[in-house]
């Protein structure tokens, strides 16, 4: 009662922003080890799901929007500290906008391959050169999304009761 339920933006990770919430009031956030759910998706590694997730929004609402709404939450700096390539990214452009050295954006590129080589050996994705430029075209809109992209609160539902 105290947040209002899950908040309408988002089209992804409204329980995360819940927990976040919550440990901003002060409510203990406690995990259990056990499985208590499963859902039955598509994969969220599965390159079909990850390309149709990027082109409808979906990213900007996982990422930018998230980090955004909880800049001064405490509890979000370990989830942003897991994306070391849009980190790397922002630091990259940074300085390359300060000393004009191009060495900083090879940088960025440099832990992009390392990273698609990774999930490729792992078998997370079949291609390599598909999981680089996704990751690429995600960190890029993540970051233009946190200071651009502005999602309504408001979403207008039609409910009909059935007798």
């Amino acid at each position: 009662d105290d947040l209002s339920g899950m908040n309408i933006k988002y089209r992804r990770c409204q329980d995360l922003d819940f927990g976040l919430r919550m440990s901003n009031l002060g409510y203990p956030l406690l995990r259990k080890s056990e499985i208590i759910a499963f859902h039955h998706t598509i994969s969220y590694y599965d390159d079909k799901r990850l390309w149709m997730d990027f082109f409808n929004g979906n990213q900007l609402f996982q990422k930018s929007v998230l980090y955004r709404d909880h800049l001064f939450n405490p509890k979000i700096y370990p989830i942003v500290f897991r994306d070391i390539t849009l980190i790397c990214l922002f630091i990259s452009i940074v300085f390359f906008l300060v000393t004009f050295n191009v060495l900083y954006l090879i940088s960025y590129i440099v832990l992009l391959i390392v990273k698609a080589i990774y999930k490729y050996r792992n078998g997370v994705s079949r291609f390599f050169l598909v999981r680089f430029v996704y990751y690429f075209m995600l960190d890029f809109s993540s970051l233009l999304g946190f200071f651009l992209f502005w999602p309504s609160n408001f979403k207008k539902f039609n409910i009909q009761l059935i007798d």
